[in-house]
């Protein structure tokens, strides 16, 4: 059964080549972004940054629409990006926007660090604050605690192949822990050919009212998680 609120994260490392090299950004840009878009790339004096702002949002959005209907297909260009504030690019920034496709708009919210961009995203009627994010730096001692503490199962690292996959999953662990969900299990499930998005297993049964996203991009690992109130608090109670 599908959550009745869906979110979506994407981080980018900014410290990587391919952030940065001009002349592959400007083709990328043309590829990816509508003409609205490129135009507001060339109005800020740091467009790769601004570049990597829309494409999080993008990515982010398509993995909320992916859930809705696991057909959707990723066309960057038809993810229209429209920010009701802009990110500021100078130390910690925060900025809020939303993603239109297909006559639907899913909230978004853009922080900004030196070394990543992470963006996150929630399709329903509900607020971003509800949301719980976390992101780390592969190799903090912050992580390294919570992957210590939070060990994945059998079932978590056949879904999970990549060291950072299985780091992502811990800190989304970690979020559940904090809302009393000690015991959870995040599982892509199999179907036929593909995986299905990472979902929250409780207690040997899908976790109702939580969703979460998991991400991961060169030295960051990031995670979001939404868990209906209610349902916390009956469950920890």
């Amino acid at each position: 059964m599908q959550p009745s609120v869906l979110i979506g994260n994407d981080v980018v490392d900014l410290s990587l080549p391919e952030t940065q090299e001009k002349d592959r950004l400007s083709r990328f840009a043309k590829r990816v972004c509508t003409r609205e878009e490129q135009t507001l790339l060339a109005g800020t004096d740091k467009p790769h940054l601004m570049l990597w702002a829309l494409w999080s949002a993008k990515e982010t959005a398509y993995k909320i629409a992916k859930k809705h209907r696991s057909e959707t297909i990723f066309s960057p260009i038809r993810f229209i990006v429209d920010p009701a504030s802009l990110p500021l690019f100078s130390g910690e920034s925060v900025a809020i926007g939303n993603v239109r496709y297909q006559g639907t708009e899913i909230q978004v919210r853009w922080h900004s660090a030196e070394e990543y961009i992470h963006c996150v995203g929630i399709w329903a009627d509900r607020s971003l604050n509800e949301v719980l994010v976390a992101v780390a730096r592969e190799g903090d001692r912050s992580l390294q605690e919570v992957v210590g503490e939070k060990p994945l199962s059998l079932r978590e690292e056949l879904s999970a192949p990549s060291p950072a996959s299985q780091q992502a999953r811990q800190l989304a662990k970690q979020l559940l822990a904090e809302q009393g969900f000690r015991d959870v299990e995040i599982v892509r499930e199999q179907n036929q050919e593909r995986f299905d998005p990472p979902r929250a297993w409780y207690h040997g049964r899908l976790l109702a009212g939580c969703d979460l996203s998991l991400s991961h991009h060169g030295r960051f690992v990031a995670a979001a998680v939404w868990v209906e109130g209610d349902v916390a608090r009956a469950e920890s109670g």
